[in-house]
């Protein structure tokens, strides 16, 4: 895993965990593009269960189990961005936006309704994004 955001979040209060997510984000979000698809395509995939479990402690306030979802499902985001870039935005622009709605993603997702976490995700990032480039 990329060294930068490996270990942002250890044992802390809540208030630091909400700046650690942050933190997470930010990275993500600011990173070059070339760091992010090296990044995404290092990270593996993680089974059903492990998702889960992963889904649970972030609403539990874990910052941990959502930097781990996010990097797990960050290609999702990075190959979506490459595959529509220049249709009306940069690939920067809808990296970052992919990895917004990984966030909400993990946020809304029920395991009962949607199946499996990371096609849940995968099919918000790519809806979300063409309706992105097509109204651009």
């Amino acid at each position: 895993r990329n060294g930068c955001v490996t270990g942002l979040a250890g044992r802390s209060s809540p208030a630091e965990r909400v700046s650690m997510r942050e933190a997470t984000t930010s990275y993500l979000s600011d990173a070059p593009v070339g760091d992010l698809v090296t990044t995404a395509s290092r990270e593996p995939l993680l089974d059903e269960e492990h998702e889960l479990a992963l889904i649970r402690r972030f609403r539990q306030g874990d910052p941990e189990a959502l930097e781990r979802l996010l990097m797990s499902n960050l290609r999702v985001a990075v190959d979506e961005a490459i595959r529509n870039r220049g249709l009306g935005q940069s690939q920067r622009i809808l990296v970052r936006r992919g990895i917004t709605v990984l966030i909400e993603a993990a946020r809304t997702y029920d395991p009962d309704l949607h199946g499996p976490f990371s096609r849940y995700a995968g099919q918000r990032v790519r809806s979300t994004l063409s309706a992105d480039v097509s109204h651009a």
